[in-house]
């Protein structure tokens, strides 16, 4: 049986590499689910296995599946729908938890399947952020697809301490009137937290008289659908330091989309994983999958996607 973390309150001394995060708002596993699951406690079980859902959601099934698993609840709206994970995997309040104990988190949705263990190796390769290279259509017809940059936050490899500092920085960004007020009968140190950042904004340090700077924050971090696309391009024009690994260089950690293409571009070698295999690109996946000993199941409903509901 796994175990309920509740937040540390101090940074670990020595901290590991990497949690392996698994994501859901859901409390059954599809047989679909059930093969990338099985995978992932076989293949990155070797590393601390955490899953995050919605507190009161029975968790026994992945419990089953993944052996020593740690549970981390988050108030059901948290994840009562996509805006509301988007808002969650954007927020610092996640990164901030497995920072306590990991340098990085690998987001493992459901619906991933890896092939082997890379995770150590990615960790050292110096990115804040890697997933699998959008694609988009050509906007010249009859033109390739191409790989704009940034990646898919399904599976995913986050710097928990970068993205910390993206929120700390981008904070600062803000008009002071966008800070929230202390909710009647908050402690005085929660009333006098914001004190010394709107005092500054106020005087005008700290704030930004480039409009590109601050807005595209202000625009994306409360509106962007896609969390994913806010970490992987909106971040690093804000903030050059923060390093997302380049569309050739994704390639080697994870498809999702324009399988066969990915397949050309990284020279026929396996990612170290894939998210929606079962969804986009089965056929292709398929005899990969069941070159490990897994038995794909037949004629079975694929479950909601993501926070869909379901």
């Amino acid at each position: 049986m796994g175990y309920r973390v509740d937040m540390p309150r101090s940074r670990s001394r020595s901290r590991a590499n990497a949690a392996v995060v698994v994501f859901t708002h859901r409390p059954d596993v599809s047989p679909w689910e059930r093969v990338g699951l099985d995978q992932c406690a076989a293949v990155l079980g070797r590393h601390d296995l955490h899953l995050v859902c919605p507190r009161g959601m029975p968790t026994d099934a992945y419990e089953a599946l993944l052996p020593g698993l740690r549970i981390v609840h988050v108030p059901p709206r948290r994840m009562a729908g996509y805006l509301a994970y988007s808002d969650l995997k954007t927020s610092s309040m996640l990164f901030r938890h497995f920072g306590e104990r990991y340098r990085f988190t690998l987001c493992h949705e459901p619906d991933v399947f890896v092939f082997r263990d890379d995770l150590d190796e990615w960790c050292e390769r110096g990115y804040h952020y890697v997933g699998a290279p959008f694609w988009k259509p050509s906007p010249e017809p009859g033109g390739e697809p191409f790989m704009p940059g940034g990646g898919n936050s399904g599976f995913s490899l986050r710097d928990n301490d970068a993205h910390v500092r993206v929120n700390r920085t981008l904070r600062l960004l803000e008009r002071p009137t966008s800070f929230r007020r202390a909710p009647a009968g908050s402690s005085l140190a929660t009333r006098l937290r914001d004190v010394p950042l709107v005092t500054l904004k106020a005087l005008g340090i700290g704030n930004s008289t480039n409009e590109w700077l601050r807005n595209p924050y202000l625009r994306w971090r409360g509106n962007t659908y896609y969390e994913d696309v806010f970490w992987s391009q909106m971040v690093p024009l804000v903030l050059p330091w923060f390093r997302v690994a380049d569309p050739l260089t994704s390639l080697e950690f994870s498809f999702e989309l324009e399988v066969e293409r990915c397949f050309e571009l990284a020279g026929g070698r396996l990612p170290f994983g894939c998210h929606g295999w079962y969804r986009f690109a089965l056929d292709v996946w398929r005899p990969h999958i069941e070159a490990l000993g897994h038995e794909l199941p037949d004629h079975v409903e694929f479950p909601p996607h993501g926070s869909e509901s379901g």
